[in-house]
């Protein structure tokens, strides 16, 4: 499947999970998240408090659907304001793992942000930066796209000069 597709199953899986955070937030917090990038500051505010740190091996199922609930939320929020992002339903590299937001060759990881918050606690996982970061990564991103003409090839193999010629020492397949 090519990065560009998005998985209509997990998409539609996590936009449901998006809402039942909004749901809990209300709930439980008398926070209002509303799919805004401000939106995003209240879900650290509840990430807080819902700190729970244990060790590792004693991971809950509870923590685990509450990652899964508020990284759907912060990736539909980054999903909206950035309409290429597509959901998968893992990365590539990591089978089995959570799902992950992907635009071109940047992979964005809100439920592993929203779980480690959750589970550690710490400063360090604090959601904010690194969603910022991503953001810088994906304008850089869409500025070179826009400055190219052109979308960037996923990989090296399948970049072709602007003037459709080789260049020397390029990859070719050989007939034997």
């Amino acid at each position: 499947m090519a990065k560009s597709e998005e998985q209509p199953d997990i998409a539609t899986e996590m936009a449901a999970l998006a809402n039942e955070a909004v749901k809990d937030a209300k709930a439980n917090y008398t926070i209002e998240l509303d799919f805004s990038m401000k939106s995003l500051e209240a879900v650290e505010e509840v990430l807080t408090k819902k700190v729970n740190p244990l060790p590792l091996d004693e991971l809950v199922p509870k923590e685990i659907e509450e990652s899964l609930r508020y990284g759907a939320y912060i990736g539909e929020t980054l999903r909206r304001e950035h309409k290429d992002l597509q959901w998968l339903q893992t990365h590539p590299e990591y089978p089995g793992g959570p799902p992950v937001l992907v635009r071109g060759d940047i992979y964005i990881f809100p439920v592993s942000w929203a779980l480690k918050r959750i589970h550690y606690g710490r400063e360090a996982d604090k959601v904010a930066p690194k969603i910022k970061a991503f953001i810088a990564a994906l304008d850089v991103q869409a500025k070179q796209k826009k400055q190219d003409g052109a979308e960037q090839p996923a990989t090296a193999l399948e970049a072709k000069p602007k003037d459709g010629k080789k260049p020397k020492g390029e990859l070719e397949e050989r007939s034997q």
